[in-house]
């Protein structure tokens, strides 16, 4: 579309421990498969009964915002039978919600949900993966850390 910015993008991860992950999104794919359209939390967007992500391990997998858990009961493997439970949440405005969250962190009250250092790795992730697409090649989060920051 002619943006100075990508609106597509395949994403390939390597957790410490060992885990992979793929993220792949785009803002040009016509598709109800985003949150705004699928959370039903802001009245703007309309809301369609389908789900925007999927988490997958090896004990099971996750869709949101459904909150529909698919696992096995018993045994693992390819032929056995799936377990579907549906998991409740609290419904409830999320902007009011961090908010009143964000007055007792200020008030003292209780502990950030997200630290300012996992403000500071989620924007290394980010310039990690614009690097490796400029250069060809993984980037590890601790390259794009300031020095003397953790990044683990």
């Amino acid at each position: 579309r002619g943006f100075a910015v990508e609106d597509t993008a395949a994403v390939l991860l390597r957790f410490e421990g060992g885990a992979l992950g793929t993220v792949m999104l785009s803002d040009t794919a016509a598709s109800p498969f985003c949150w705004d359209q699928t959370a039903g939390e802001t009245k703007h967007f309309p809301r369609h009964a389908a789900d925007a992500y999927r988490i997958s391990g090896t004990e099971g997998t996750l869709e949101l915002p459904s909150l529909t858990l698919w696992r096995y009961p018993g045994a693992r493997g390819w032929t056995e039978r799936f377990e579907v439970q549906h998991l409740e949440a609290e419904t409830a405005d999320p902007l009011q919600r961090q908010t009143r969250h964000f007055l007792r962190v200020i008030r003292g009250e209780e502990p950030p949900l997200v630290s300012g250092l996992d403000g500071a790795r989620t924007v290394a992730a980010t310039l990690a993966v614009s690097r490796s697409a400029l250069e060809g090649r993984p980037i590890r989060i601790d390259e794009m850390m300031g020095p003397g920051t953790v990044a683990a």
